[in-house]
């Protein structure tokens, strides 16, 4: 029997997006998933954003371009506006795999229990070549991402472009908190966990873009303390020593924990409760990037 084409919503923050736009987009359109609406929700742009964006003529576009309050702003902006079963965002310079949304609607398809998943950790360069993706499968206990362990300092971050979620995992959440400018993600994905579980795909689904203007590069520090204000309004103490003990995330490799994830081998997806390693760090590989 034919497997349901899932209503996909991608919602895309923009604002002087000319560099990578164009690529982002043709990311997404060039995978030919017929049931897909493309959220633009740009800042007013003043480059050539709005007339690339324009160029792509595609119907599953919709472009807004008005002004908002920040990236989180514009984020909840356009998923007030959307349709769709299933939703994701992506950053204007990020870009999807040539299988993600397929997968996605496989994924989805597969069973009614799966409501947010996560692709391997990817990453391309600034002329989008992809030259790292984590190499081993991890999972994502819903009691460490609740608690506020994931983040560089602990277990590191939950790669925001590889997630997909069900409509009612967003509605239950409430969407971003425009309270914080860099770590509403952070905070949202322990929104998330207060009552779903995350499965991690053993395959990439989008790549993060590493340049020189990346926001959450740039601003890294101001991020964590952020990330620290928020676990302080929990009283969380074992989360803010974890931040601060740096050591212990390079010895992550000896910790194991049951959690969900899903295996894509061979046109079969498989459903799997099992225990394997929460992070892909360990001492030697620490040891041995020290010496690069």
């Amino acid at each position: 029997m034919k497997k349901k084409e899932l209503l996909i919503s991608i919602v895309i923050p923009s604002y002087n997006s000319e560099k990578y736009i164009g690529q982002t987009l043709s990311s997404i359109l060039n995978q030919n998933y017929s049931n897909l609406e493309i959220i633009i929700q740009d800042g007013g742009s003043i480059d050539s954003t709005i007339s690339i964006i324009k160029s792509f003529d595609n119907t599953s576009i919709t472009l807004y371009n008005d002004e908002d309050n920040g990236q989180y702003n514009a984020i909840n902006k356009g998923f007030s506006k959307a349709k769709g079963d299933i939703f994701c965002w992506l950053n204007s310079d990020d870009i999807q795999m040539p299988w993600t949304l397929n997968s996605v609607n496989e994924i989805f398809n597969r069973s009614k229990d799966i409501s947010w998943i996560i692709g391997k950790n990817s990453f391309i360069n600034d002329k989008g070549i992809l030259y790292k993706s984590s190499d081993n499968d991890v999972v994502y206990p819903k009691f460490l991402i609740k608690g506020g362990f994931y983040n560089d300092k602990s277990l590191g971050f939950l790669q925001q472009e590889n997630m997909f979620w069900r409509r009612e995992v967003w509605e239950y959440s409430n969407g971003l908190n425009e309270k914080y400018n860099l770590a509403s993600d952070f905070v949202l994905w322990r929104n998330f966990a207060n009552k779903y579980s995350l499965h991690s795909v053993n395959i990439p689904l989008c790549a993060f873009r590493i340049h020189d203007s990346n926001r959450s590069l740039v601003e890294i520090n101001k991020y964590r303390l952020e990330i620290i204000d928020n676990i302080k309004e929990d009283f969380n103490l074992l989360s803010y020593v974890f931040m601060k003990i740096k050591f212990i995330k390079y010895l992550s490799f000896l910790f194991y924990s049951f959690g969900h994830s899903v295996n894509v081998t061979n046109n079969k997806i498989s459903i799997n409760y099992n225990i394997k390693p929460i992070f892909k760090y360990s001492i030697l590989k620490y040891i041995l990037n020290a010496q690069n």
